[in-house]
């Protein structure tokens, strides 16, 4: 089995922690752990994990100060935080930037599925492929994507992306900017869509603009997913594309 990205767990209890690390350990992930959330905080600095697993409740410092400092980081805010507590406060962990909030006693398979959406295997990195005329938009993805498992190939206008997807290595899903000189994206989702060695690869599309009903239309059943690029693409994209594989990979299996 590859190598699995690196998770640290952040409990006060030691109990929680040993359950926690046994059973992502048989899974093949690598665990760090700490015990409070300054402690927490010096090893996320020192070590950068894939993911942290976050209690709430702790001594020197808790959970929501914790999450605070690390979106308040622009080095770190693009790490993966779910919250694991005792108490319920989903709305407000949710609110602060958490991928996601389980209380305790957690399902463990509904953890671990929650997981490996959020943090690729290493080892076997997914290819994406990018189609964007935008220099900038390149330097963020390669700044976000590959440090997240994946490998980000790079074309930079619609004929060239279609020229692309079908070589090796053949990408798992397409970035698609829509507003390209030339050929644009709308184009080219078309023609990923009626050609028959793409048509079931899953189109992320990046707007920076409102879409017409029309521009909707010309869409829709070609497309897997709509992001706008004022949303702050650099810290959700990795969590939306990760839902997307899933997607599709559930797709196939029930195929």
């Amino acid at each position: 089995m590859s190598q699995k990205a690196t998770v640290l767990i952040v409990d006060d209890e030691p109990f929680n922690i040993d359950v926690l690390q046994q059973e992502l350990e048989e899974l093949n992930y690598q665990i760090i752990t700490a015990a409070n959330g300054q402690e927490a905080l010096d090893k996320i600095r020192s070590q950068q994990p894939d993911l942290i697993l976050l209690d709430l409740m702790m001594p020197v410092l808790d959970g929501f100060a914790v999450l605070a400092e690390i979106k308040a980081d622009n080095s770190l805010r693009d790490i993966p935080v779910i919250i694991v507590s005792m108490i319920d406060g989903r709305e407000l962990g949710l609110a602060l930037g958490a991928e996601d909030y389980f209380v305790k006693p957690v399902e463990r398979e509904v953890l671990i599925r929650r997981l490996d959406e959020l943090v690729p295997a290493a080892g076997a990195p997914v290819t994406l492929l990018l189609i964007d005329d935008d220099q900038l938009v390149h330097d963020m993805l390669d700044a976000l994507l590959p440090p997240r498992g994946y490998r980000l190939e790079h074309a930079y206008s619609g004929a060239d992306g279609l020229a692309r997807v079908v070589c090796e290595p053949v990408p798992a899903l397409v970035i698609l900017d829509l507003m390209m000189t030339g050929m644009d994206g709308f184009e080219v989702a078309i023609q990923l869509k009626t050609d028959p060695r793409t048509a079931s690869l899953p189109v992320l599309v990046l707007t920076s603009q409102e879409l017409t009903p029309d521009e909707k239309e010309k869409l829709r059943g070609k497309i897997a997913g709509l992001m706008k690029k004022s949303e702050g693409i650099s810290g959700r994209l990795a969590s939306v594309v990760a839902e997307l594989l899933r997607r599709h990979r559930g797709s196939q299996r029930a195929v």
